[in-house]
């Protein structure tokens, strides 16, 4: 009987309270453009967590031109940007 009990508390659906402050998803592009004041990318989207933008935090964005015209944006705090090396061009 306990391993029965075990299985069964297993099974249930569990949800846990996660939360995110990073936005990441891609941007399709609008197959059926109505006219100039149309989007070019539009589309809905669904989350599987809470996104949490807050007050008074410096956030960054950025935009990636990727395959068939999606854009791959992100909305990250500041403070999390992966720290990159510095780098200058020089000529030859």
């Amino acid at each position: 009987m306990p391993s029965e009990l075990a299985e069964q508390s297993n099974s249930e659906d569990v949800t846990f309270n996660k939360e995110t402050d990073e936005l990441r998803f891609k941007l399709m592009k609008n197959p059926n453009p109505y006219s100039y004041d149309s989007p070019e990318y539009s589309g809905t989207l669904e989350f599987n967590q809470n996104v949490v933008l807050k007050p008074g935090i410096e956030y960054s964005f950025g935009a990636w031109k990727r395959q068939n015209d999606v854009l791959y944006l992100t909305i990250i705090p500041t403070e999390n940007k992966p720290l990159l090396p510095k780098q200058k061009n020089k000529a030859w």
